[in-house]
């Protein structure tokens, strides 16, 4: 029925023709433009359709949030100014040739593409509290980073809704009892982040890569005896430094590029260090300078980094004046 995920689609793609199935997430009428979101398990891709495909125009004219729909079409760039950095399909779209309803549906009760701000009204039962918020879909895959190392992959529909005492993340993972959670993403594919452990090794690893299908997660650092994994950090596009701060509130920065890009492994030395262990990293754009958070709302950026820039494995020096008391980027 289908050729493709929506979530595939990349510019590998341009000018091949596919079949997608999904629900629409989201539909704009752009003056005689029609636009849909299409959605699956795998992401979303927009899909265009003009007048003068009258049959096909006309039925995208129809549809509703929520429909179910199978879309045929042309994989295209988007045109220059309307790529979507937000979205892992940004850069293309499919113009569509043909269009089928598998499905019609209600309106939702509610606004299903709009996402709700995370903020004090949301309430705990006793004991309780939040540790990780972030926005997600259904068609999601959320990954966990956990400090034995491994990754673990949790559907979006998979996760338990907010009511009751909930299900704790062991029971849909193999998350032992003596691990803890390090970091908890929404996974974007092509995306690339570093991993690294306590006494101060590390490398890149693509995010493709540590998919898990199982429940029992993906080994990616290897970690044994007292080194556990300790920190995780998203490569955003144009980031070109790493910076490390160790338990003794010693910073250094160097070139991304002396990390190696591995699948698993100890990886290499980040920093040196006499006395402690790794207490946080972050990749960074030299050129926006290094930010970190500075209390409740509010961060501090530091651009001249100078005194603070070397070689990977190196031990580095104090930290500037005002770094974050709790010795961590965020």
């Amino acid at each position: 029925m289908r050729s493709n995920y929506c979530g595939e689609l990349n510019e590998s793609f341009v000018d091949q023709e596919v079949e997608l199935c999904g629900w629409v997430h989201r539909r704009r009428d752009h003056g005689g433009v029609i636009f849909l979101d299409v959605r699956d398990r795998e992401g979303i891709a927009q899909v265009v359709y003009d007048p003068d495909i009258e049959d096909s125009f006309a039925t995208a004219e129809s549809v509703r949030n929520e429909f179910v729909i199978k879309v045929t079409g042309i994989v295209r760039l988007r045109p220059e100014g309307t790529v979507n950095n937000d979205m892992p399909t940004g850069k293309i779209e499919v113009l569509g040739k043909k269009l089928e309803v598998l499905n019609a549906a209600n309106t939702p009760p509610i606004q299903l593409d709009e996402h709700t701000e995370v903020g004090e009204d949301i309430r705990f039962k006793e004991g309780d509290r939040s540790r990780f918020a972030l926005h997600a879909l259904t068609t999601d895959k959320l990954v966990l980073f956990a400090t034995n190392g491994r990754f673990y992959t949790l559907g979006g529909d998979k996760v338990p809704r907010g009511r009751g005492h909930g299900e704790p993340v062991r029971l849909l993972t193999g998350l032992g009892n003596d691990d803890d959670i390090i970091e908890l993403l929404v996974h974007v594919p092509g995306r690339k982040l570093i991993v690294a452990s306590s006494d101060g090794r590390g490398f890149v690893v693509p995010e493709d890569q540590l998919i898990a299908q199982t429940k029992t997660g993906k080994q990616v650092l290897n970690v044994s005896g007292d080194r556990e994994a300790q920190a995780l950090a998203v490569i955003k596009e144009g980031d070109d430094n790493i910076a490390c701060v160790g338990e003794n509130r010693k910073l250094i920065i160097f070139a991304l590029d002396e990390l190696p890009e591995m699948s698993r492994g100890r990886g290499v030395v980040l920093q040196k260090y006499k006395d402690g262990n790794l207490s946080d990293i972050q990749s960074f754009k030299k050129a926006d300078g290094l930010t970190w958070a500075a209390g409740v709302n509010r961060t501090r950026t530091e651009n001249d980094l100078l005194a603070w820039e070397g070689k990977r494995a190196q031990a580095g020096r104090m930290a500037p004046k005002g770094f974050a008391v709790t010795n961590r980027f965020s």
